[in-house]
Formats: C-alpha cells, structure tokens, sequence
C-alpha cells in the first residue's frame, strides 16, 4: 500500500469515526475490515475505502493522496420504499463536500494532522431486479465520493 506521513489506518479511522460520531441515527454499520451479520437487521450501511492513490510531490509541499469512499445503504424489501433514500440522504449529508479532520488523539483531540476532502459524490440505484430463490431482493444504493488528503 502507498504511503504518506499519513497512514492509512489514520485516515481510515478519522473516515469512520466521523461517520459514527454524526450520523443522525444510529443505524448498524460495516465498518472496513469488520463483519456484520445482517440476517436479523432490516437496514444497514457499509463502508469501504476502494482505491488509494499517493500523489507526486516537490520537496517541502505537503503529502497528498487521493481516495475512493464507498457507502452502501441496504434495507429489507419490507422497509418502506422511502427509507433507502432517507439512509441515501443521510450518507450524503455527511461526506458530499465535506472536509473530514485527520486527529492524532495520542496528542490530543484537538491535534489535527490532515484533511480528506470529499467531493459532490455520485448515487446509483444498484438493487437487483432478479429475485433469488429463498428470498426477495435487497434495496440497494451505493454513494461513491472522491477524496483528497492531504497532511498538516
């Protein structure tokens, strides 16, 4: 995996911390990395960093990469129609054009080392329309956003 003076652990753990700490409901999540099991649960999210790419840089500019944030909303085919696009509205609300701090809390909460900024996003309606055998399908939307981070 590339590297910056910022590791990817680090601005993982600022992604999904900002997700836990302003999501308006609490709704269960797949956190990178973490299992979820979902047989009992009507709706959910997932999070997923894609793809990560360090940037060049000259001498003494700052550490600069780029990355692909994955949000998927998931609800049971009977949980309201609406619902997917309310879980939607509130993936959107927390990273479209958003500046998400990098903290070091082994200094303090207030040690900011980095910033990923997300852009607009992009929404797809990704739910099946074939129907598997032993159950209906999920309702299905996925946000992708670009980030940049950059250290300091």
């Amino acid at each position: 995996m590339p590297t910056t003076s910022l590791t990817f652990e680090e601005i993982t753990s600022a992604i999904c911390r900002h997700w836990r700490d302003e999501l308006p409901e609490l709704i269960a999540t797949a956190y990178p990395g973490v299992q979820l099991g979902t047989d009992r649960l009507a709706e959910w999210f997932e999070l997923s960093v894609e793809q990560w790419t360090v940037l060049p840089r000259r001498d003494g500019d700052p550490d600069q990469a780029t990355l692909e944030l994955m949000v998927r909303c998931l609800a049971r085919p009977d949980v309201a129609t609406g619902r997917i696009w309310q879980l939607a509205e509130y993936a959107r609300g927390l990273f479209a054009e958003v500046d998400v701090p990098i903290v070091d809390h082994s200094v303090s909460e207030a040690a900011v080392i980095g910033w990923v900024r997300f852009d607009a996003g992009v929404l797809r309606d990704v739910t099946r329309s074939e129907r598997d055998r032993n159950r209906p399908p999920l309702r299905h939307v996925e946000w992708t956003w670009q980030g940049t981070v950059k250290s300091g």
